[in-house]
């Protein structure tokens, strides 16, 4: 396959109109989004927490664990070690599982094989047939750019189907404007739903996809999952972790462990700013959550593939290479 990819994995962007458009839309969010929760909250009562301001809390709680994580000491890179697996960076626990004998001849086709299917899902483009499609991922992963991205691709494989872009919260006033702008710009339909007011049965359109962005909490979100799957069936309801590149092992296990109950694939997101490490390769191997799209950032079209054995066989071959 040549260099492609790799590059795939660590250069998910290509330059295309729609990129200005896209970032206009982020910077028009971030100046609108948390004050128009803020100033239009309605008074609650002292014993009850504002519901308009769940989300603005929940936000600084991501932001204060994501400071924390990059505080805390990295994992270190054993330079000094012969072994190529510690010298890349993977973890203690992956070379125990994936190569545990240093004599074997086949030790690092072995390792790259195993790592390869434990790391990347059989069947990407399956999520595309599902009529509910949940992004779901901490703040600033990536979620609302993702779904538009998911959307996109959609009305290029998906020709039959109408798409619609849903942005589902606990606050009545939440009004997710990048969400909206990407709708416009894909010429799709887009809805605020409130989530007090949501109704599970409901959510299904007949011969259309509808891709939901929320800011729900986690335990509210399995609970929503869980209802729409008693509806409408398991695989009819495909749940993708937007999870970025770049973070720290520590951070990375927090985010997928409070979705792993949801059976959810993930996509990578941000990869045209950063390139998966070895750490967080391990971090997701060890975890069990399959990766199912790469993404970058830049634009809604062009930046997004589905995740192959052959890609990633080529990627952590280029990894051991340089430290073999």
């Amino acid at each position: 396959m040549g260099n492609g990819a790799t590059e795939t994995i660590t250069h998910a962007s290509t330059s295309t109109p729609l990129a200005h458009q896209q970032l206009e839309a982020a910077d028009i969010a971030a100046a609108q989004a948390p004050r128009q929760d803020i100033a239009h909250a309605s008074p609650s009562p002292a014993a009850e927490p504002d519901a308009a301001l769940r989300p603005l809390l929940r936000e600084i709680a991501d932001r204060l664990t994501q400071l924390e994580a990059a505080m805390a000491p990295q994992p270190q890179v054993n330079e000094l070690s012969h072994d190529p697996f510690e010298k890349a960076g993977f973890s203690t626990e992956i070379i125990r599982r994936l190569a545990p004998s240093r004599t074997d001849p086949q030790r690092m086709t072995q390792f790259v094989d195993a790592m390869t299917k434990i790391l990347v899902a059989p069947d990407p483009l399956a999520i595309l047939q599902a009529p509910i499609v949940v992004v779901v991922g901490a703040s600033g992963a990536g979620k609302t750019v993702l779904a538009g991205k998911i959307a996109a691709l959609m009305l290029e494989t998906e020709t039959t189907r109408e798409v619609e872009l849903i942005s589902l919260s606990e606050t009545p006033t939440f009004a997710n404007a990048p969400l909206s702008i990407y709708a416009r710009m894909l010429s799709i339909g887009h809805q605020n739903w409130a989530f007090d007011q949501f109704a599970p049965n409901q959510a299904r359109q007949p011969n259309a996809t509808r891709i939901f962005d929320t800011n729900l909490d986690p335990e509210k979100l399995g609970e929503t999952i869980t209802e729409l799957r008693m509806h409408f069936g398991h695989e009819d309801v495909a749940v993708i972790i937007a999870l970025p590149v770049g973070i720290s092992p520590s951070r990375a296990r927090a985010q997928l462990m409070q979705y792993e109950g949801l059976d959810p694939k993930i996509a990578l997101t941000k990869l045209d700013e950063c390139e998966l490490s070895p750490q967080e390769a391990s971090t997701i191997s060890e975890n069990g959550i399959q990766i199912a799209w790469l993404s970058g950032t830049c634009a809604l079209t062009e930046t997004m593939a589905p995740a192959t054995e052959e890609m990633m066989t080529e990627f952590l071959n280029g990894l051991l290479a340089d430290h073999n």
